[in-house]
């Protein structure tokens, strides 16, 4: 192909475009983690194979991206849909959280595997406010409207594979992964839902706004649901004196 030339004379696709699509693809299907983050997990991933991991569970997508996409050929939805998931991993690594799955207008993540923290639930609840934001800021730079809508619950997982470029594959022990979807389900476009599993473990830390029971598919007992709407700056001692603590027994002033 001659430098200057606009078109491929082998396929005739446009030279230009090919090379910007090729940009939004790698922002659609990597997860650019960053170098530090990718160490640490590949240094501990070997070690995790078959452990059970208590984690939080998060699902973000687009609210109607069918209707967003529909007039669009597939590069163009790439380029539409490629920045916002970029985005959404963005946040999530920035709080030490991997993505799992990416679900073509939406993504999986975890958090507190393959990184353990105890703070897994608040670094979740961090993550998807962030991730509102910056879709927000995104929608005022290109004039679009997208909203995202997320959900999340904190459970069991049970790591079955680690291989070295990362990917790995996760089944849920119990409910949790399913619970975690179906939040993602009821939440209405730029809401964040999560289960009273996540609210008791970030309790303290977040701002959360009751939203009742709700009848979840494939479930037998109603779930209680809450509509998260801040974080609460503060520490872990300001947090555990604020729900009481212990009395000492046997001592003087």
């Amino acid at each position: 192909m001659e430098p200057t030339a606009r078109f491929c004379g082998g396929c005739g696709r446009p030279k230009a475009r090919a090379s910007e699509t090729a940009s939004n693809a790698l922002s659609f299907l990597q997860s650019n983690i960053p170098p530090d983050l990718a160490d640490r997990i590949l240094r501990s991933g070997g070690a995790m194979l078959g452990e059970r991991k208590h984690v939080t569970v998060v699902f973000a997508d687009v609210r109607d991206s069918t209707a967003l996409i529909d007039q669009l050929d597939p590069e163009e939805a790439l380029q539409v849909l490629g920045p916002v998931l970029k985005s959404l991993m963005d946040a999530v690594h920035h709080h030490d959280g991997f993505v799992n799955q990416t679900l073509g207008d939406g993504i999986m993540a975890l958090f507190g595997a393959p990184i353990a923290r105890e703070d897994h639930a608040v670094q979740a609840c961090s993550a998807a406010l962030a991730m509102r934001t910056a879709v927000d800021e995104l929608n005022q730079r290109t004039g679009r409207d997208i909203a995202i809508r997320i959900g999340m619950n904190s459970g069991e997982v049970v790591i079955h594979s680690i291989g070295n470029n990362l990917a790995m594959n996760y089944d849920a022990v119990g409910k949790s992964v399913h619970l975690a979807a179906r939040m993602e389900e009821l939440a209405a476009p730029g809401k964040i839902l999560l289960t009273a599993a996540t609210h008791d473990l970030a309790k303290g830390f977040v701002t959360v706004e009751p939203r009742g029971f709700a009848e979840v598919k494939g479930v037998s007992e109603a779930v209680e649901v809450f509509e998260l709407t801040a974080i609460r700056i503060r520490t872990r001692w300001q947090v555990r004196s604020a729900r009481g603590l212990s009395i000492l027994v046997d001592r003087q002033n």
